[in-house]
C-alpha cells in the first residue's frame, strides 16, 4: 500500500481535514466513486467530483460498502484506533 497526497478535503461527517489517501488494494490515487474512511471519525465517505471532494455515500453506495469485507475490516480497525486515543 502506498499513501498519496490529495487535494485538501474535509470529511462530511466530522469536518476533519484530509489531504492523503491509502488504497486497500492499489497504489494508485483515489478516483471518483472510490470509498474512503476518515482517519478522525472512522466514517465512510466517497470521492466525488473527479476525486477532489469527499461526500457522504448514498444509500446504494452504503449497501455496496457494507458488502465489501475489506472495507468493513478497514473501518473496524480505524474505529478501534480512534477509540483508543
Amino acid at each position: 500500500m502506498t499513501t498519496v497526497r490529495t487535494l485538501m478535503n474535509h470529511c462530511p461527517h466530522c469536518n476533519a481535514e484530509i489531504s492523503a489517501a491509502t488504497g486497500i488494494d492499489t497504489d494508485n490515487g483515489p478516483k471518483e466513486g472510490d470509498f474512503s474512511i476518515c482517519i478522525e471519525c472512522g466514517e465512510i465517505n466517497v470521492f466525488g467530483n473527479y476525486a477532489h471532494i469527499l461526500r457522504k455515500p448514498s444509500l446504494d453506495e452504503m449497501l455496496i460498502a457494507r458488502a465489501d469485507p475489506r472495507l468493513m475490516t478497514a473501518q473496524r480497525i480505524a474505529k478501534l484506533r480512534i477509540n483508543k486515543q
